[in-house]
Order: C-alpha cells, then sequence, then structure tokens
C-alpha cells in the first residue's frame, strides 16, 4: 500500500497543529508540518508529496509563491490553500496560480478531510 505524504505549511500554530490532527485521521496518510514556508520551499524541491496544504499570508514567502513554485516543480501536486482572509480576489489568485481549492480559516476538521481526501484520489 502505497503511504500519502501530506506536507501541511502554517505559521500560525493552532491551525498548524488542527490540520497535522485532522489529516493524520487519513488511513495511510503520513502528514508533516512546517511552520516557516522557506522551509517548505527547500522540501518540496527535494522530495515528492501527494498533496500540499498551505496558509496564504505567511512571512517571507507567502502561500502565493509557494504555491507557484510547487506546482511548476511538480504540475500534479494537488494544492490546498488555506487563508484567515477570505476574499474573491485571493481565491481567484489562488486558483490561477495553480491551487486546487482554497479553505476558510478556522478549518473544520471534517471539512478539511473530505477536501483533503477528495484532492488525493
Amino acid at each position: 500500500m502505497h503511504e500519502t505524504r501530506i506536507l501541511v505549511v502554517d505559521d500560525d500554530g493552532a491551525e498548524l497543529r488542527r490540520c497535522l490532527d485532522a489529516l493524520g485521521e487519513i488511513p495511510g496518510a503520513k502528514v508533516e508540518g512546517l511552520a516557516r514556508s522557506t522551509e517548505a520551499l527547500t522540501r518540496l524541491g527535494q522530495e515528492s508529496f501527494d498533496l500540499l496544504v498551505t496558509d496564504l499570508r505567511m512571512p517571507v514567502v507567502d502561500g502565493m509563491d509557494l504555491l507557484r513554485v510547487a506546482a511548476a516543480h511538480d504540475p500534479d501536486l494537488p494544492i490546498l490553500v488555506l487563508t484567515g482572509f477570505p476574499s474573491v480576489d485571493s481565491a481567484l489568485r489562488a486558483l490561477k496560480a495553480g491551487a486546487d481549492d482554497y479553505l476558510v480559516k478556522p478549518t473544520h476538521p471534517d471539512e478539511l478531510r473530505t477536501v483533503a481526501r477528495r484532492l488525493l484520489d
């Protein structure tokens, strides 16, 4: 059985923990969390993942830059964007840049798992 690798990137510790806990309940999933987007850039360039979940607003490298780099590196990588500052404009920009879906924080565990499973299928 193939282990499903999920990378979660969020500088908000509480949201990162919420995502790790929720996604960790997906059978066969190995979920890794990073609070620094710069570290995520390095990991995405060196390793392959089955799903990227990233916050939109982060210091140094924001989620838009991270998803652009991830999509360019692996065009088949599903990307889920999270934001605590939702707007139609940010949703459209994220989707045009390569995101596959967009959720508003704080995430609800059931909704996060449902979207993640859909993107992984």
